[in-house]
């Protein structure tokens, strides 16, 4: 499997919605997938009480990002999006985890 392929692949499923720039990072995990990296992020947004969730797969030059976009009002949902979602990337097969970055959780 060719991840540049797959990361361009996955570019149309990338949220329109725009990360925020001014965040923290609350929570981040990343592996080693295929011939480059997948992650999964909560940020901390502006310490305001909004949290953004997402995934990513990257290679040396080229990123997906943000998959599985979700924005959650509070820490505790945040964090179980966020949950589900490092759930996913490591406890499953590279063709299931494209897939459901296609269809979404």
């Amino acid at each position: 499997m060719d991840i540049r392929k797959e990361i361009e692949e996955l570019k149309k499923y990338t949220s329109n919605e725009k990360k925020h720039n001014n965040v923290s990072i609350y929570k981040t995990v990343q592996h080693n997938f295929l011939e480059g990296q997948i992650g999964a992020v909560l940020n901390d947004i502006d310490n305001s009480k909004s949290f953004e969730v997402y995934a990513y797969l990257k290679d040396k030059d080229i990123i997906a990002c943000p998959l599985l976009f979700k924005k959650f009002n509070d820490v505790v949902s945040a964090t179980g999006y966020y949950d589900e979602i490092k759930f996913l990337i490591e406890n499953n097969d590279s063709d299931y985890i494209l897939n459901r970055f296609k269809i979404g959780l």
